[in-house]
């Protein structure tokens, strides 16, 4: 199924805002027991619940739509995915889109593989869907961080609210872009602006200005959760195309492959030295290269030397994704057979603690600006763009030391983009960031 380039800001803006409800003629034979002809949203449930168009949502067994009842970002995220042409592999599958639904999900799994471990709410039946929009780019890490949250000991699966909406569609239309490209602060006609997530506002934004939302008396409730009725609404104004349209196949993938072995040596957060029965390799981290740490996503700064890698390589070797543990003190790091010995004296002039002494580059001082901070899983991750331009990711944890000017014992939301950071890094990890405001001259 191929997605309209573009869709009716008229329409969305009603499905959004519900500024009013317009019955609907008949047009087929009714479905659902619970959706009579003169719901709002008859023609739109009839158009997703029809299997030519792959039947995005379904009723129950007894004949009920459920229009009302609010769907679950899990739930949200199966429907999105069908949407931009997720099916489950079967023996009719065809080969090239086989492969696009088996690389998908390897690249994500160790992600999946995190969130399972670190929440016992997590549905794993969602899996392949979740993976498949990151791979599409229609979920960030971020938003899958968010399915659930805990609160104490109390975890929550997380609903589907008006702002994920509008933020997933703009991507899934391919205007993540246009969206990305406007500047925070940002100006909006809406009252309940501070309500928008922080990193869903620059989507709202787009959305406002390009015409696709309206508020309802300057309103957008951003945290309004969305309803199956809304979600049919939502998909059958933006995917409803002509029946002469011929789908568009999905592209083929190129092979990759897998290496097992430990970290011989980092360069610079941007590529990595992995040594293997084979030798030592040398590989770069792609783009969106996704870095799992004892079932944590971690930065590639966290990589040590010595530590027990299993990666994914795709075309130019790199690294899609690599998966670490750490290795304990007992277990001896696998040496290639053809390695020469070395042909030192073995004599001992360390202690064992000096001996074990992480290498320079696991502690050092990281100064610039922060561009980003976003929250992840129960962390923070920041991004610092240091003078020369280049830029690292930290990964916040439960014992980092704030501080900005004076003010001690912050927290990451007190941390503002455009501030000039000094991150203090220690065997890997981010120990303290202090932050000063930026100079504004006159």
């Amino acid at each position: 199924m191929e997605m309209r380039g573009c869709f009716t800001a008229i329409l969305l803006a009603f499905i959004l805002t519900f500024t009013a409800v317009i019955p609907v003629i008949a047009q087929a034979q009714r479905l659902y027991n619970d959706v009579p002809t003169s719901h709002f949203a008859y023609e739109a449930i009839n158009w997703v619940s029809n299997p030519d168009n792959g039947s995005l949502m379904v009723g129950d067994a007894r004949g009920n739509f459920n229009p009302n009842r609010v769907m679950t970002k899990f739930e949200a995220a199966q429907v999105f995915a069908m949407a931009a042409g997720f099916r489950h592999i079967t023996p009719q599958t065809a080969p090239e889109e086989r492969d696009l639904l088996t690389r998908s999900f390897e690249m994500w799994r160790p992600m999946m593989d995190g969130m399972a471990t670190q929440y016992s709410r997590w549905t794993r039946a969602f899996d392949r869907e979740i993976s498949f929009l990151l791979y599409k780019g229609i979920l960030s890490v971020n938003d899958v961080s968010n399915f659930v949250t805990r609160t104490g000991a109390q975890e929550q699966v997380n609903n589907f609210t008006r702002q994920d909406a509008i933020a997933w569609t703009v991507r899934m239309i391919g205007r993540q872009a246009h969206a990305q490209a406007l500047t925070i602060p940002h100006h909006t006609p809406f009252r309940d602006d501070l309500q928008i997530s922080r990193e869903l506002r620059r989507y709202i934004y787009y959305a406002a200005e390009a015409g696709i939302i309206r508020g309802t008396g300057g309103y957008i409730h951003p945290l309004h959760n969305f309803t199956r009725a809304e979600t049919a609404m939502l998909l059958h104004e933006v995917l409803a195309e002509d029946e002469a349209e011929a789908p568009t196949p999905p592209t083929a993938v190129s092979n990759v492959t897998t290496i097992t072995g430990v970290v011989h040596s980092m360069v610079a957060d941007t590529q990595i030295n992995i040594m293997s029965a084979t030798g030592v390799d040398t590989f770069r981290f792609a783009q969106n290269a996704i870095v799992m740490i004892d079932n944590m996503q971690r930065t590639p700064s966290f990589l040590r030397e010595n530590m027990q890698v299993t990666a994914l390589i795709g075309t130019n070797r790199e690294i899609l994704t690599i998966v670490g543990r750490m290795q304990t003190a007992e277990t001896p790091p696998t040496t290639p057979a053809t390695e020469t010995p070395t042909t030192q004296p073995p004599v001992q002039t360390q202690s064992p603690a000096q001996a074990e002494t992480p290498p320079a580059q696991q502690n050092r001082t990281v100064r610039g600006v922060l561009s980003d901070n976003q929250p992840f899983a129960n962390n923070h991750i920041l991004t610092i763009r240091e003078p020369d331009g280049t830029t690292h990711q930290f990964t916040t944890q439960p014992t980092t030391v704030f501080s900005r000017g004076n003010a001690l014992g912050i927290t990451w939301s007190n941390l503002l983009v455009g501030d000039e950071i000094v991150a203090e890094i220690e065997n890997g990890l981010l120990v303290s960031v202090h932050a000063t405001a930026p100079q504004v001259l006159v």
